[in-house]
């Protein structure tokens, strides 16, 4: 094996570990809240973090206008999302204390934001 080769394997080698070890070491601590018309898919960081941030996603034909609280009924936040936009809002959060996305214009369900479900989907109520 010539001295190009060793170097160039050795290299390779390198970045292959650099890549994994920063590649492992990320961790995302973000929710984001997508808006359909008739449903809404929230995906969640795999962990618990005192600092995180929401991205609402509004991929309606409306104006979005809602308030983040938390388990204690606290606002934390209101926000206003124009149709096929988003907003990021960053947050602190108590351990324990949930974080709840309340849909106002057009109205919908609480949404209870749980980290570590990784996505789930919530489905427009059934009419009767």
């Amino acid at each position: 094996m010539s001295k190009f080769s060793k170097i160039l394997l050795l290299t390779i080698f390198l970045v292959a570990i650099q890549s994994k070890i920063v590649g492992g070491a990320e961790f995302s601590y973000t929710f984001i809240i997508q808006i359909f018309g008739d449903r809404v898919k929230v995906v969640s960081p795999k962990a618990y973090s005192k600092e995180i941030s929401v991205i609402i996603e509004n991929k309606s034909l409306e104006k979005q206008i809602g308030k983040l609280i938390n388990t204690k009924g606290e606002t934390l936040s209101f926000v206003v999302v124009p149709p096929n936009d988003s907003i990021s809002k960053k947050l602190s959060v108590v351990q324990g204390n949930k974080v709840i996305f309340i849909p106002l214009s057009p109205p919908f369900q609480e949404i209870e934001l749980i980290e570590g479900k990784e996505s789930y989907e919530i489905p427009p109520r059934q009419k009767y």
